[in-house]
């Protein structure tokens, strides 16, 4: 039974490390190749566009696993409890992984 339980628990939460990392990869690919390649277009109403379609796609295909995408709301559910400890190592670890993943992808992508 304990086995089970620490398997169960396991997988939650490699299943909440993947989304995270899915979801932050997604988001900040989106972002880095728009910024890069619309710099000389960039103004606030096309970043703030571009920037809630980004969250929202992932939001919307990965809502259901987890939300964070970002290590300052995965601190402030922390903060209020909604996260724990071993939550918040993991979540921010796959967001930190993900940006520079997001950019070494960039990175092969335009040069």
């Amino acid at each position: 039974s304990f086995n089970k339980i620490n398997s169960c628990v396991y997988y939650k939460m490699n299943y909440k490390f993947l989304s995270e990392f899915v979801g932050t990869y997604i988001t900040c690919l989106i972002f880095i190749l728009y910024i890069y390649n619309y710099t000389k277009f960039l103004n606030l109403v096309n970043t703030l566009v571009v920037m809630s379609v980004a969250t929202a796609i992932a939001i919307i295909f990965l809502y259901e696993i987890s939300y964070d995408f970002n290590p300052s709301f995965t601190l402030m559910f922390w903060f209020g409890e909604k996260r724990t400890n071993i939550e918040l190592i993991t979540f921010i670890s796959a967001q930190l992984f993900a940006g520079w993943a997001a950019y070494q992808t960039t990175k092969l992508i335009i040069f």
